[in-house]
């Protein structure tokens, strides 16, 4: 798989760009599975270059057909036995280090296996979380010029709100009984939901590009790290800070190019940025008050109240006018079952099981995933400065994410 999707990839984009969006998030999955960074190294730069030659969008081929003056598929005969030894060599030599992980330098006790089985699925389910995470900013994109944004979340909301009330009383699940946990389930669903979902549709749909929006979100680790401390006792390490500064510094960048460059309606950032202020409360306060309630039962309240709120502000500000396209019943049927039920479900049990800091540092990773959507499905692209300002973000979720409290 991992082969596959790195010669996919550099079919279409230059190995620099490539190696800035995968290795973040493959380096924390070889770590932890124990294989060797070098061995691993080898893995990339062997796809890569096999991508360069491959048709029908290889770079190295249009490169040596403009250099030699010869057609693409002259070049390709010509470099088609070497390829071929270069795929050999995946199959049958490096790529064994993926499907066999090194063994540890050290013999792992109950416990420690234990313990990196746990991580394991903290990891994979995270990774799953980021992928899902980041389609949302592309359906919205997908279905919003089919529907007014308060109108769209209305349904959106109303119908995940009825499909997991329905699993969560089929499942016989736990209901909040008290009016005082109702309140505290109420008011993080609207901060996380109404508030953050809202202020992404509206830029959305004032005109930022998909990929900015998804960095402008990922600097919530920086506001979680201000918070954490005095609302959960979580130590912030001086490393951590650096993470978190490094993420503010690539988010300020790609601001800047989309602003002086694209043209992007400052209220469009602004509206972004209360989004983000919005999430981050929102998870400080889910953590703090809502952590011992059952996900399924708890999602459906803050679903149904959403739908409420945003329904009350597309009745008094919008036409209520929908164009139902098979782009807007898709965008709504994902977000619906993915994102409400699936994404949000993730996102609460991660929550419970690590620290706010590394959770919430998650988010540095949407910025590259929703940029490959967003380059593939809308031909959104970075300049040097998106690009600068995408890998200094991703260096600080790599310092975030690897250092853990002690």
């Amino acid at each position: 798989f991992v082969n596959v999707l790195l010669i996919f990839l550099g079919m279409f984009l230059e190995v620099i760009s490539a190696l800035l969006i995968t290795l973040p998030i493959f380096l924390p999955l070889i770590k932890l599975l124990g294989i060797d960074p070098i061995h691993f190294a080898i893995i990339m730069i062997i796809n890569m270059e096999i991508a360069a030659v491959t048709p029908p969008i290889g770079l190295n081929l249009f490169t040596l057909s403009a250099i030699g003056r010869v057609s693409v598929s002259e070049v390709f005969r010509g470099t088609a036995p070497f390829l071929v030894l270069a795929v050999a060599s995946i199959d049958g030599g490096a790529a064994s280090v993926c499907a066999v992980p090194q063994p540890r330098a050290h013999q792992m006790t109950t416990k420690q296996g234990g313990e990196a089985r746990s991580d394991a699925v903290i990891l994979a389910v995270s990774l799953l979380f980021v992928v899902l995470w980041s389609s949302g900013h592309i359906t919205s994109k997908l279905g919003i010029p089919y529907i007014e944004p308060f109108k769209f979340l209305t349904i959106r909301f109303f119908l995940s709100a009825i499909l997991l009330a329905t699993i969560a009383l089929a499942a016989r699940a736990r209901w909040p009984r008290e009016r005082r946990q109702l309140g505290h389930i109420l008011v993080a669903g609207l901060l996380m939901h109404a508030a953050y979902l809202g202020g992404v549709f509206v830029s959305i749909h004032l005109g930022l590009a998909a990929g900015a929006l998804a960095v402008i979100t990922g600097i919530q680790p920086i506001l979680t790290g201000v918070a954490v401390g005095p609302v959960f006792g979580e130590r912030v390490s001086c490393r951590q800070w650096g993470g978190l500064g490094l993420g503010l510094a690539g988010v300020g960048l790609l601001v800047w190019e989309k602003t002086t460059i694209d043209g992007t309606a400052t209220i469009a950032f602004v509206i972004a940025f209360l989004c983000l202020i919005a999430i981050t409360i929102g998870t400080l306060y889910q953590k703090r008050f809502c952590g011992d309630h059952d996900i399924r039962s708890l999602n459906a309240l803050q679903l149904g109240a959403s739908a409420i709120v945003c329904g009350v502000v597309s009745l008094l500000f919008e036409t209520g006018v929908v164009d139902w396209t098979g782009e807007l019943i898709f965008a709504i049927g994902w977000q619906v079952i993915v994102l409400s039920v699936i994404t949000y479900s993730l996102f609460y049990w991660l929550l419970r099981q690590d620290e706010a800091i590394r959770v919430t540092s998650l988010f540095y990773l949407m910025p590259p995933t929703t940029a490959v959507m967003g380059y593939f499905l809308f031909g959104e692209t970075f300049g040097l400065r998106g690009f600068a300002g995408l890998f200094i973000a991703m260096m600080g979720f790599s310092v975030v994410y690897h250092f853990k409290r002690r």
